[in-house]
């Protein structure tokens, strides 16, 4: 895990990858695919207060369920990048490694931001 948290991130242009999204959309319908990516996007500030929250207070249960939650969720989105740093943070709840969640977390705000701001901005087709 710390290996890879050293690597650069954002090696791609899009920090969205807009073939999940166009799966996605294949699969469930282009409403059902807007209607998510809406969610997703609105959901945002609630899931990383509740990373913050958890990292706070030292509950590593909560965590590994906001990141866990979080992974899921961009995954689905197709972000990439942001699902990655959530599963490497659920690691880090799970280990208990105060000073990777805060760093993961600093991280997965700005990774975070930049692929709800992306996500809006998008027609999903």
């Amino acid at each position: 895990m710390m290996d890879s948290m050293t690597m650069p991130l954002s090696s791609l242009d899009s920090v969205v990858c807009t073939q999940t999204l166009d799966k996605l959309s294949e699969d469930l319908g282009h409403e059902y695919t807007s209607r998510f990516v809406v969610q997703f996007c609105s959901m945002w500030p609630t899931r990383l207060n509740r990373l913050e929250e958890a990292l706070c207070s030292c509950n590593s249960e909560a965590g590994q369920d906001a990141a866990l939650s979080l992974k899921s969720g961009a995954s689905m989105v197709g972000a990439r990048e942001l699902a990655e740093l959530a599963e490497w943070l659920h690691g880090a709840f799970q280990d208990k490694l105060v000073d990777v969640q805060r760093k993961l977390i600093a991280m997965i705000r700005e990774v975070g931001r930049r692929s709800v701001q992306e996500l809006s901005t998008m027609k999903i087709s």
